[in-house]
């Protein structure tokens, strides 16, 4: 795969390791992210967005069907079950803000709640104590650079270091 900002490879131009050949490609998968050759986050995390609307209409067809209305217990599956589908690789990802992911996180809270789909984020985040998952990609994104950057002699006081990658 070339990786490139645009435009096409030329049909002369070829590929080869050692002697041998290389097949090029517009997009691989590797460890279920899917590297295209724009590197678009966009493209790359809409496998895990169906994936988590599955798993999200699963979660929500399971709590009406018992008959659970306590949000504590909705949002304690929510993280274990669909949080992590969608929080797949945001130590890379999380530096770009992707609608889709959040979409699925303030739909599953509408849902829940029963309220309009029209209803403001920003009230439905204050009412149940959540936040932006851009946030926590964010947050994820520092910790994994802060492992990979992290050299004996650095300013970052050990305590604050500590703090950030537990």
């Amino acid at each position: 795969m070339v990786f490139r900002k645009g435009g096409f490879l030329s049909r002369h131009e070829k590929w080869y390791y050692g002697g041998t050949f290389l097949e090029v490609v517009n997009s691989y998968k590797y460890l279920g992210f899917d590297f295209t050759i724009k590197i678009s986050m966009t493209s790359s995390t809409s496998s895990f967005i169906i994936k988590a609307k599955s798993a999200l209409n699963l979660l929500l067809r399971s709590l009406s069907s018992i008959d659970c209305h306590e949000i504590s217990i909705f949002f304690t599956l929510f993280d274990t079950k669909v949080l992590p589908i969608l929080s797949y690789s945001s130590e890379i990802s999380g530096i770009y803000s992707i609608e889709g992911i959040e979409q699925v996180h303030t739909v599953a809270i509408k849902r829940f709640l029963n309220v309009s789909s029209h209803c403001s984020n920003s009230i439905i985040y204050g009412e149940t104590g959540r936040v932006s998952l851009y946030i926590n990609h964010i947050i994820s994104s520092l910790k994994y650079w802060l492992k990979l950057t992290r050299k004996p002699n650095t300013s970052l006081s050990k305590q604050a270091y500590d703090y950030l990658v537990k």
